[in-house]
């Protein structure tokens, strides 16, 4: 259910608040969260680089905000490839 609500979430910030706002670069990165918790690291890689680029353009590469997701998507990348502690290339 955590994925529907925060896909309306995102339909609600799009339409009231527009793709460039840290609330819906941070809601893409929640959506990203829970399909990493679900093992389908892709899907989880494709909203975490929506995120990412939202959030670097907002608030630049050396916000805590754009760390938190480059962590995010080093941890499903890795889940992804099987292994840990390796970063994105």
């Amino acid at each position: 259910r955590a994925l529907e609500y925060y896909q309306r979430s995102l339909t609600i910030k799009m339409a009231t608040i527009g793709l460039k706002h840290p609330l819906t670069a941070g809601t893409l990165d929640a959506i990203g969260q829970v399909y990493y918790r679900k093992g389908q690291y892709d899907s989880a890689l494709f909203y975490y680089q929506q995120s990412l680029a939202l959030t670097r353009a907002i608030l630049g590469d050396n916000h805590p905000d754009t760390a938190i997701t480059l962590h995010n998507m080093r941890l499903a990348y890795d889940a992804s490839k099987g292994k840990s502690g390796r970063a994105l290339e």
